[in-house]
């Protein structure tokens, strides 16, 4: 696991809303936040300060293939990160 990156919590939606968009489109990503809530008791919002159980769900979810969404999400997550170091 890399280590996280202080971001506040609309940020990380930001960017989880991002990369899901990106890799499923709108409408599946919807799905997929549905899914979590529904099977994991654990809505959107409450993501940032469940991170880790979130990725889990990504795992269970996707069994390998939950590791080109991760990706995704860390990659944005520094670009977001280092952006702001930069202001």
């Amino acid at each position: 696991m890399k280590k996280m990156i202080a971001l506040v919590e609309p940020e990380v939606l930001d960017v989880i809303d991002e990369s899901l968009d990106e890799i499923f489109g709108i409408g599946k990503k919807k799905m997929i936040y549905y899914y979590i809530q529904k099977y994991f008791c654990l809505k959107r919002e409450e993501i940032p300060n469940n991170f880790e159980k979130f990725l889990e769900c990504l795992g269970i979810i996707f069994g390998e293939g939950a590791e080109v969404v991760k990706k995704v999400i860390f990659k944005k997550l520094e670009e977001v990160s280092l952006r702001e170091k930069s202001l």
